[in-house]
């Protein structure tokens, strides 16, 4: 299995917790605990799909998607309530 996952959380733990269970299966993980940052990965490192939390400081998960969407319309995201 390959493949990118860009993980959005304000906690490191879980982002942390995402990236030891998935990178063994050969996917790679990066994250980001800002929701703001993260749209900069997005647009400069094209993941496959995004995970992210819904409740985070700044930034809903939901108001996310929509940022996403304008950015990256055909990307996959999973929002983790």
């Amino acid at each position: 299995m390959d493949g990118k996952l860009l993980v959005i959380d304000d906690k490191l733990p879980m982002c942390e917790l995402v990236h030891a269970g998935l990178s063994p299966l050969g996917i790679e993980v990066t994250w980001e605990c800002d929701p703001q940052s993260a749209l900069d990965v997005i647009r400069n490192q094209a993941p496959d799909v995004v995970l992210t939390d819904i409740r985070m400081p700044g930034m809903t998960g939901i108001d996310l998607c929509a940022h996403i969407h304008q950015i990256a319309p055909d990307l996959p995201v999973i929002v983790m309530l």
